[in-house]
């Protein structure tokens, strides 16, 4: 019984995580979707547009890279590691990524295309600069709470609008 309780227990506190970070998942993104559209100053129709344009090939570039990793880990691993491939099977994996990271790169780059009929090629260039700015907050905010958990100083949150930034 005692088992069956903390088997329970345990299953509970996993379901409550993912949830948590389903949630601060969504937050992190409705907090940099408010970042970028008033950083670049989107209109209302502009914003309206933009977004789901924006968040379909960002949804399609995530998808690949975790196809990428998943297929990466799989071959490495049915291999015996890295080690114990053969020069074949490296340059099979190898093309696989570049398959991959082309596929990626074209998703890019109709994103921009179709990101281009609904908003200009300045607020695009001005996009991935302030892009850069959230990635670079971030990996400030990162280093800020690995010292504060160094020094024990307590736990410095992560700003909630930090996400995916490709």
């Amino acid at each position: 019984m005692k088992n069956i309780l903390f088997v329970l227990a345990i299953i509970m506190l996993a379901t409550n995580s993912v949830e948590a970070q389903k949630m601060n998942r969504q937050k992190i993104k409705l907090l940099k979707t408010s970042f970028i559209t008033d950083a670049l100053n989107l209109t209302p129709q502009e914003a309206e547009k933009f977004w789901p344009v924006y968040n379909l090939y960002t949804d399609k570039i995530q998808s690949l890279k975790r196809s990428l990793d998943v297929e990466i880990q799989h071959t490495i691993k049915l291999s015996g590691g890295i080690d114990n491939m053969s020069e074949t099977e490296a340059k099979n994996t190898l093309d696989q990524m570049l398959q991959f990271e082309q596929q990626i790169g074209d998703n890019k780059t109709k994103r921009i295309k179709e990101l281009s009929k609904i908003i200009s090629s300045k607020k695009i260039i001005n996009f991935k600069k302030q892009n850069a700015i959230l990635i670079g907050k971030y990996y400030k905010n990162l280093e800020e709470e690995k010292d504060d958990k160094a020094n024990k100083k307590g736990s410095n949150l992560l700003p909630l609008w930090i996400h995916f930034f490709s």
